[in-house]
């Protein structure tokens, strides 16, 4: 049985011009209807046991699971088969794909009952895997707010997880699922899939997709071992082997169909801190999988400790965006002196996009990095919508949480819902939120994800003066021909970066505000002349307190 495309979301009937925006998406969605050599190995592709896919942004992960998972219900009616997934709004896509894939399979819708679709979490009134393994064993499941009041926010779902293990301790394995496909991994905690192997039939048919930059905070994918676990013996649970001539058990999709080669340059660009004043954010631990994901060395060498010159490969993205975008097109980047100056700008591009370039309202995606601020941004930015007369919906918040996209309406979201979407332009607000801070990995690893949420056009905007360090950043990667020209850190000064790019704790927090507080104030009564430097002695060991931390930084490099 075979599936040779998937059908474009869009009949586009009101395009009148070829080279109008809404005629070039029309154009590349007929594209990615086809689904690639890759794409299609993969999702046929079942060994007996788990299956790691790792891939780019855009690489079609999501597709290939929907397809996975039609096919293993087509197969198999009668498997009890999980999808799961940590974005709430991929429950929309995943139904209408797995839905179309179902069609061309059995022609017939899928087997509800049988086939599961469900968040990760889940509740004692709304099932996801967590709260169906949770109620098998007797635990009542918690929600989101009472699990973070116990566990913080960054260890919310890995506390909860850990306690439904630690209930079925001893216990006989109740089995719910003979095939678990988990998207979005890299935001899933380990108990979460060792909670996944207990309740998977033989022979533990678990398989997991996933994208490390994606992770919207700075944890690194866990290894298999701390995912599964050992047995009583000692020895890992689970392995992923490549056998020739038999189903691959770790698969990577090479080839981009969603990103333009160069927005997918930049992203990785600001991702990694590759152009920023001062060392690098973060970086693979794996220098192979430059090549695994699409870029080639063209100069330097790919090696700890070296400079190198990377490129993506031709081969790594479809040919179609180099035939129908222009990278200066493609791309942009706009500082602003004021919010609402970035606003006006914003909303009258978007009024143009559909009026003048045959975009539909719901072809339009506006990010807010700060999930935190999301809501109070969308609420003053709607005010300029509503004046132009663009409807609009802040994604989970005035639309049905499981609803990413209305027709008719704009989209506007923060970067949590926006993850594992996409959209034809894609304009990210208040970029400057990701700038700098004490835990840029995950402020990078946002940005890296909004830019990434676009299929053909991406609008990167922020106020001055923190939008220039990106925009400067910005700059360079498109002086650089959208290349990648860096010096390698040493294992040694990675380990350094993540540990001082990290994600703190609500403690340490309080005490790094406290100590830019008192800093400030301390710099401001010098500048206003209150305060003499040899009447505080404490200023002088300050001073040498920074010259030694400077002098033992030269050392480390």
């Amino acid at each position: 049985m075979k599936i040779s495309s998937m059908k474009p979301k869009k009949k586009r009937g009101g395009v009148q011009r070829e080279n109008s925006y809404g005629g070039i998406i029309k154009k590349i969605e007929a594209e990615i209807a086809n689904l690639d050599e890759w794409q299609k190995k993969a999702a046929f592709e079942i060994p007996e046991g788990p299956q790691r896919i790792r891939g780019l942004a855009g690489s079609g992960k999501t597709v290939v699971l929907a397809l996975k998972a039609a096919y293993l219900h087509s197969q198999h009616p009668s498997w009890h088969i999980a999808v799961t997934f940590y974005t709430r709004a991929l429950a929309q896509q995943y139904k209408e794909m797995i839905t179309n894939f179902s069609y061309e399979f059995m022609g017939e819708q899928p087997d509800w009952d049988r086939l599961h679709i469900f968040h990760a979490w889940g509740t004692a009134s709304e099932p996801g895997v967590y709260s169906e393994i949770a109620g098998i064993r007797g635990v009542i499941p918690k929600t989101y707010a009472g699990a973070k009041a116990q566990y913080g926010v960054n260890g919310a779902f890995e506390g909860i997880c850990k306690e439904v293990l630690f209930a079925a301790e001893g216990r006989e394995e109740e089995v719910l699922y003979d095939a678990i496909l988990i998207d979005e991994a890299q935001d899933l905690p380990a108990p979460f899939f060792k909670l996944c192997y207990a309740v998977a039939a033989q022979p533990k048919r678990i398989i997991f997709a996933y994208d490390e930059l994606q992770s919207l905070n700075s944890t690194q994918m866990p290894g298999i071992d701390e995912m599964f676990g050992k047995d009583e013996n000692g020895n890992s649970r689970v392995r992923l082997v490549n056998h020739e001539g038999e189903a691959r058990q770790d698969i990577v999709l090479p080839v981009c169909y969603r990103n333009t080669p160069w927005a997918l340059a930049l992203a990785h660009a600001l991702g990694f801190g590759i152009y920023r004043e001062g060392d690098l954010v973060q970086l693979f631990d794996d220098m192979e999988l430059w090549n695994s994901i699409g870029y080639k060395v063209i100069g330097g060498e790919a090696k700890f400790g070296q400079q190198v010159r990377l490129a993506r490969r031709d081969d790594s993205y479809p040919a179609y965006f180099k035939e129908l975008l222009r990278p200066e097109d493609a791309i942009q980047i706009h500082s602003f002196g004021t919010v609402q100056a970035q606003y006006h700008w914003a909303v009258s591009q978007i009024e143009h996009d559909i009026k003048e370039r045959e975009l539909d309202p719901d072809d339009i995606l506006v990010i807010f990095p700060d999930a935190y601020y999301a809501k109070n941004q969308y609420n003053d930015f709607q005010r300029y919508l509503d004046m132009k007369g663009i409807s609009s919906i802040l994604a989970g918040v005035t639309a049905n949480r499981d609803t990413f996209r209305i027709p008719g309406h704009v989209t506007c979201s923060s970067i949590y819902r926006a993850k594992g979407n996409e959209a034809p332009m894609v304009y990210i607000l208040n970029t400057e939120y990701c700038a700098r801070g004490s835990e840029l990995i995950t402020l990078r690893n946002k940005l890296f994800t909004a830019i990434t949420r676009s299929r053909a056009w991406i609008r990167i905007c922020g106020v001055n003066p923190e939008m220039e360090i990106l925009q400067r950043e910005a700059e360079k990667c498109v002086e650089n021909h959208f290349e990648l020209d860096f010096k390698i850190p040493t294992q040694k000064e990675l380990e350094k970066s993540r540990l001082l790019y990290r994600d703190r704790s609500e403690g340490e927090k309080k005490k790094i505000k406290s100590y830019s507080n008192a800093l400030n104030q301390i710099i401001a009564s010098l500048e206003a002349g209150e305060v003499n430097i040899d009447l505080v002695p404490e200023l002088g060991k300050l001073l040498n307190a920074v010259e030694a931390a400077k002098e033992a930084e030269g050392e480390d490099e």
